[in-house]
């Protein structure tokens, strides 16, 4: 059972990917140039109609999108998504900023859970379900987030409250910090250099979170 989100229910909007009124191409091309859409672009056909099953399912009201309460039904690994990490996560994928998130952007987000999951257990050679923080390092890395050991360092003393290991849901919440930073980030480079200037109130916006 991938994913644990259960078993497919029927999909009510008929066969079109994304037919809530926009067609899958619409979809796709709005979404192109965030810097998640390298998630959506790996996943398999077979997949896709999996996680369309299972989002129509949740979505109730038929709007095309889904809430941070909805998106708890989510487990990975056996770990239920806590609603603080369910709501930070809608952050992370929600380019226009609606406080709920469509389709694409839900199967983004899940293929991002399913590599750090990957990496996670990959990188748990003893298999006691804790990592340190230059295993952390390497699963990050892994995970496809190029930082380097200090900043990982910082975001693991963050979420291990001082211990020396972190369990997966710790790795999911730091993993889950630095992609919304990387998303503020990419939200604020409209030239798409690679730098951007921000004043003192921009820079606790980009923080509060």
């Amino acid at each position: 059972q991938q994913g644990g989100y259960g078993q497919p229910a029927a999909n009510p909007y008929g066969g079109q990917q994304g037919g809530y009124g926009q067609s899958s191409a619409a979809m796709q091309s709005a979404h192109a140039n965030a810097w998640y859409n390298q998630y959506y672009q790996q996943i398999q056909q077979q997949e896709l109609q999996k996680l369309q099953a299972w989002f129509t399912s949740v979505d109730a009201d038929r709007s095309g999108s889904i809430t941070a309460h909805e998106l708890q039904k989510v487990t990975f690994g056996g770990f239920p998504l806590t609603m603080a990490i369910a709501i930070k996560l809608v952050k992370v994928f929600d380019k226009d900023r609606s406080g709920t998130i469509d389709f694409i952007e839900y199967a983004s987000m899940h293929q991002f859970i399913t590599l750090m999951q990957k990496s996670f257990t990959q990188a748990d050679r003893d298999r006691n379900g804790s990592l340190d923080a230059h295993e952390i390092h390497a699963a990050l890395q892994s995970s496809g987030f190029t930082i380097g050991f200090g900043p990982t360092q910082l975001f693991f003393n963050k979420v291990s409250c001082g211990s020396r290991a972190i369990n997966f849901p710790q790795f999911l919440q730091m993993g889950a910090d630095i992609a919304l930073l990387k998303s503020k980030f990419e939200w604020s480079d409209s030239d798409r250099d690679g730098v951007i200037h921000v004043n003192f109130t921009q820079l606790l916006e980009i923080c509060a979170d």
